[in-house]
């Protein structure tokens, strides 16, 4: 008995959920993109008809909620033009990683894809004693021009890691995709906000402690 009782009351639930979701029109029923998902909530979907989109609302949208955006007919006949300038374009000229990320594959998908230099420690498989040549063409440059100067600046992103690991904790609490987006951000802002207020009592207590002149 009580086994249907609990069967009955999820699929209530997962009725309730279904039939609580709204699908969002734009332009139809919002005139931007942004307006559309801000009044989004978990589960809805929002389609963008045929056209081009630009402008605001249409770009920088932020999206704090479990929901589908998609195209009404395709990514053919919807476009969304960000209007973005140089300055705002994130472009990757170089990438640091761990030996983890050793790979003739990886050195070829990032230089010849995406124009990216890789500088990668070619450490993977087993070592030897002997000249004997690595396979692919980008290992073998790393292991006679390996960028050490370049490659230690990694450490400082790892720093970061490792303070923010340390202080916050190493694992997410939350479970949904986009909570945990949040909640990375705001360990992030968190960490900035107190090395500012660790630099300023360090400032400030300079200021206070008496000069003495040996002469």
């Amino acid at each position: 008995m009580r086994g249907k009782i609990l069967a009955g009351f999820i699929v209530f639930i997962l009725l309730s959920s279904f039939a609580s979701a709204t699908t969002r029109i734009v332009p139809d029923d919002y005139p931007t993109i942004g307006a559309a998902v801000g009044a989004s909530n978990d589960g809805d979907e929002v389609i963008v008809s045929d056209g081009i989109y630009t402008g605001d609302g249409n770009r920088d949208i932020f999206i704090n909620s479990n929901i589908t955006i998609r195209s009404k007919n395709g990514h053919d006949n919807c476009i969304i033009d960000c209007n973005g300038t140089e300055a705002e374009r994130a472009r990757i000229k170089q990438l640091l990683a761990d030996a983890g990320y050793d790979s003739e594959a990886n050195h070829k998908y990032a230089r010849e894809v995406l124009q990216i230099k890789t500088t990668i420690p070619p450490k993977h498989g087993r070592p030897t004693l002997t000249d004997k040549p690595l396979k692919g063409k980008y290992r073998e440059l790393m292991r006679n021009n390996f960028d050490k100067k370049t490659y230690g600046q990694r450490w400082q992103v790892e720093t970061v890691f490792s303070m923010i690991k340390r202080n916050f904790g190493s694992a997410l609490r939350a479970r949904r995709y986009w909570s945990q987006c949040r909640e990375m951000m705001l360990m992030v802002l968190t960490h900035n906000l107190a090395v500012i207020l660790v630099a300023k009592e360090l400032f400030y207590r300079a200021l206070l402690t008496p000069l003495i002149l040996l002469l």
